[in-house]
């Protein structure tokens, strides 16, 4: 199953989305035999959480950038 979404996967599990959110994002709010049959239904289907959606709801890629200020082919040289 791919492309799996969280909807998907609440209504396998026969929850609300929210719940499985809280299950993905480790959240201590969710019972245990809840937790139980999401994280179950989740290593079933393969679910991974899209991370370009992630970084767009918490505003943060966990990305770093480099800049080189010297051209690529002089910084690549043997001196």
């Amino acid at each position: 199953m791919d492309n799996l979404k969280l909807e998907d996967i609440a209504k396998l599990a026969g929850v609300s989305r929210s719940t499985v959110s809280r299950v993905v994002n480790n959240s201590p709010n969710v019972d245990a035999a809840t937790r139980k049959r999401v994280e179950k239904i989740i290593q079933n289907t393969g679910y991974r959480p899209n991370a370009a959606a992630r970084s767009l709801a918490s505003q943060r890629t966990n990305m770093i950038g480099l800049v080189i200020p010297r051209t690529t082919s002089a910084f690549f040289t043997d001196p």
